[in-house]
């Protein structure tokens, strides 16, 4: 359990009656000393409902609340019970219309309020017949999702990790008739929501201490009104050292302020980023030294000045590029481009003929600090220039870039797959963005792209229809001949030489054996001596995996021009 939700379960649980927790519990000193901290914590409590503990929140114009009318505020008597309804007067004139929540609180100033949470229930639903609802108004601007298996309202956090801003939680008891549930909000951001609408949240509270079977009622109760910093009034009653209730509220005012909210989201970059320096290649001055990102250090084209260009290459170990092929659920790699679950993205980047990744200082400026530190603890000095593709896209701005076996494969791929021929089809939309070239001379980054190319292409071909084309074209087959071999004695039943069905084959078997021998957590003696004759002829794996990527390139192409129906 989190902080808040063992604290209201202990303030809840009833010690045994007449021994000395009892008797202290009674005074409800640790509730009061729980309210005068609450304001301090990162979260605070929306609701909060167990066997001795009420706490609900809802949220009024600041206006109102400053000062706030204590007497009005402490009639109050409401909970998230309170939903839209559809109200009808009688009389002569006779209307309907949708009633708000908060109408009929007891105080005029919280019939003003907005509340935020609703709980609701439903017999129809198979689980959870009870359950909460948070106003949209309070998700929409966050763009906070309810995920149901984490019971919370969640969203991307700047490094793209599922964040719970708003979470649901369950307090049990031994006695399961005591359990109750508690809603609990970023600080930050419930701030953010009150200083924009300009509301400041009403911490309503009730803390009733009592043992069942030695209580007779509040016939001779005594009672005080206090009020406890920072912004807490309420009444308690005593009946001896039997029972006491403390009743109240509690004014919880955002420490945002308006001029925050424009730094937040004014235009351009936060005043208060932080940018790393980068070992860098300072063309405009002819060296290699240190530069930083920060966008105010940097120079352009336009504007005279001795700063280095914005657009200053950065290299780095490939290493750099593992994190997000590893995780490329959070990260997606495109085309010369990273984007982190709409969180930040890094414009380009591209690999060099010396084995370095390499980007420009402008463009690492955008990324969140701690994302610039990483990079930094990859960065070196320059091996050798940019790549070719890069100088040409990013300083020629030229189209005609040269030929990427890789990227023409996915490109003839995703045309087969939109083109729905029968023979072929794109088992997952995101498969063609899983595969990448490998980047380090590492075998297992090697074999990871080989097994995810292998599922991209090879696992694409249709078993079922080839087989009846086969047959059809007087092929004898067997029921367990795989996707290859049937799709060889289809070329073969079409009249292609056996010559060439193996170089259209090849490339294709030689993908899916590589994947079953040395994939994975594949091992033995054999994996070795393919690993070490890949490294003999090809020097690197990078090299081997482009090769074989343009040979199935070319096979892909000559298979659709052999397969596909002729217009």
């Amino acid at each position: 359990m989190d902080i808040l939700t063992t604290r209201v379960a202990t303030l809840s649980k009833k010690p045994e009656f007449g021994s000395d927790e009892y008797k202290k519990w009674v005074k409800q000193d640790d509730f009061v000393q729980f309210l005068q901290a609450v304001n301090r914590l990162d979260e605070m409590i929306l609701y909060a409902s167990a066997a001795h503990a009420f706490l609900y929140g809802v949220l009024v114009p600041t206006r109102l609340v400053t000062p706030p009318d204590t007497d009005d505020l402490a009639r109050w008597n409401c909970d998230p019970f309170s939903c839209w309804g559809i109200s009808v007067t009688g009389g002569g004139r006779s209307r309907v219309f949708l009633s708000p929540p908060l109408g009929h609180t007891g105080s005029t100033t919280l019939d003003r309020g907005e509340q935020i949470i609703f709980a609701r229930r439903f017999d129809g639903r198979q689980e959870q017949q009870s359950y909460l609802e948070i106003s949209p108004r309070l998700t929409h601007p966050f763009n906070l999702h309810y995920v149901p298996e984490r019971s919370a309202y969640c969203r991307f956090d700047q490094h793209g990790d599922v964040e719970d801003v708003i979470r649901i939680a369950g307090i049990s008891f031994d006695n399961r008739d005591e359990n109750g549930r508690i809603v609990t909000m970023h600080r930050d951001v419930l701030d953010e929501y009150m200083t924009l609408t300009g509301q400041s949240l009403v911490l309503l509270f009730d803390s009733t201490r009592f043992d069942p079977k030695n209580f007779g009622g509040w016939q001779n109760q005594d009672v005080e009104y206090l009020e406890q910093q920072p912004e807490i009034w309420y009444r308690m009653g005593r009946s001896g050292i039997v029972a006491s209730y403390l009743r109240g509220f509690q004014i919880i005012r955002s420490v945002m302020t308006k001029k925050d909210l424009v730094k937040r989201y004014g235009f351009g970059q936060p005043s208060d980023k932080q940018y790393a320096a980068f070992i860098a290649h300072d063309w405009k001055h002819g060296v290699v030294r240190e530069c930083s990102c920060d966008p105010k250090q940097l120079g352009n084209y336009f504007v005279k000045s001795d700063l280095p260009f914005e657009i200053s290459p950065v290299f780095f170990r490939p290493e750099v590029l593992l994190k997000y092929k590893a995780d490329l659920d959070k990260y997606q790699i495109q085309y010369r481009s990273i984007t982190c679950r709409n969180t930040w993205h890094l414009e380009t980047y591209d690999v060099n003929d010396a084995g370095q990744v390499h980007t420009y200082l402008i463009y690492l400026s955008y990324l969140p600090y701690d994302e610039q530190l990483y990079w930094r603890s990859f960065n070196e000095p320059p091996k050798g220039p940019i790549s070719r593709r890069a100088f040409q896209a990013d300083f020629e701005g030229s189209w005609e870039l040269p030929y990427d076996p890789l990227e023409s494969l996915k490109q003839t791929l995703r045309e087969l797959h939109e083109s729905r021929v029968p023979w072929w089809k794109l088992r997952e939309e995101s498969l063609t963005e899983k595969v990448h070239y490998p980047v380090t001379n590492s075998a297992d980054e090697w074999a990871k792209e080989i097994h995810a190319l292998d599922k991209l292409l090879v696992e694409g071909f249709e078993t079922r229809q080839l087989r009846s084309r086969a047959t059809l074209l007087g092929r004898i087959v067997s029921q367990d001949s795989k996707s290859l071999k049937l799709l060889q004695e289809v070329l073969l039943g079409l009249g292609t030489v056996k010559v060439e069905v193996q170089e259209l084959i090849g490339p294709l078997q030689e993908l899916n054996s590589l994947r079953s021998k040395v994939s994975g957590h594949a091992s033995g003696a054999e994996a070795k001596q393919i690993k070490a004759k890949i490294l003999k002829e090809h020097k690197m794996y990078s090299a081997h995996f482009r090769q074989l990527c343009t040979r199935c390139d070319a096979a892909v192409h000559m298979l659709r021009t052999i397969l596909e129906p002729k217009s």
